[in-house]
């Protein structure tokens, strides 16, 4: 495995962008492109993230694949008053990158991966370039503004914290108008109208901890609004919160069901008993 750190100017942020990216031994004098799974990180953190979890770089030289994950801050990875993260995302970043690496273009070898607010990001990535990616895991997402804060994020020690900061802070400046509405293309709303576009969509995994209070009721509520609109999900529940030991044991999860295309077991479908309540 090869990994570099790279700087881009980006013309549509108006600023330099670090992106980190791993790559196989002997994929920069391969004539076969690469497929890759482009990794957006959570808030408050940086691409760093997943070269330090466990999980994807074990799977770069084992299954010939790239990753590709860029230094975005705490935009949310949309269009927003602050910064058009979305343009970037579309217009540089992929163009960029399949010019600098030998990246497929195909459909089927361009994944998605995202955690906490990158996984906010990937889903509406995703869902609208239907012809761009085949498969998006979100791991400890937040999907739609309109659902009121779980009570229980408020008084958990580890999880309060993390909901004044998105509540007070994040959301206000990024996600809302200044009524205090969602902004157009952070609801599942818009994500239902993105799927209406021809193409192929993308098959889509959503995961999070049982004591997750951020992101329980809005993976559930995510999953089936999904449903509604026909779209192929997964939805798996496990024990944890929204924090770094969660995404450690659940991300190795995230990367096999991204590069092995696997569905849930009877044992998994049997203990996820969030599925159950679709």
């Amino acid at each position: 495995m090869i990994k570099m750190l790279m700087r881009m100017d980006s013309y549509t942020l108006y600023r330099p962008v670090d992106i980190h990216a791993a790559v196989p031994h002997g994929m920069l004098t391969s004539r076969d492109p690469c497929r890759v799974i482009w990794a957006l990180h959570c808030a408050v953190s940086s691409a760093e993230m997943f070269f330090e979890l466990p999980g994807l770089m074990e799977r770069v030289d084992k299954d010939n694949v790239a990753i590709v994950a860029p230094c975005l801050g705490n935009g949310f990875y949309i269009n927003s008053a602050y910064e058009n993260q979305a343009d970037f995302l579309r217009d540089e970043l992929l163009p960029v990158m399949r010019w600098i690496l030998p990246l497929s273009g195909r459909w089927e070898d361009n994944l998605l991966l995202g955690i906490s607010m990158g996984g906010f990001g990937a889903v509406r990535w995703a869902l609208e370039s239907p012809l761009t990616f085949s498969a998006v895991a979100a791991v400890s997402a937040s999907f739609d503004l309109t659902l009121p804060l779980d009570e229980r994020a408020e008084t958990d020690r580890e999880q309060r914290a993390l909901a004044a900061l998105f509540t007070n802070i994040l959301a206000p400046r990024f996600l809302l108008d200044a009524d205090g509405r969602p902004l157009p293309g952070t609801g599942v709303p818009e994500l239902r109208k993105a799927t209406g576009i021809k193409g192929r969509p993308p098959r889509i995994a959503v995961f999070c901890g049982e004591r997750d209070y951020l992101s329980l009721n809005q993976s559930l509520f995510f999953a089936e609004a999904c449903e509604k609109e026909g779209l192929e999900i997964t939805l798996r529940l496990s024990p944890g919160g929204h924090n770094r030991r969660y995404w450690a044991q659940t991300l190795p999860q995230a990367a096999q069901w991204l590069l092995e295309g696997q569905r849930l077991s009877a044992d998994a479908e049997a203990h996820n008993s969030g599925r159950g309540q679709l």
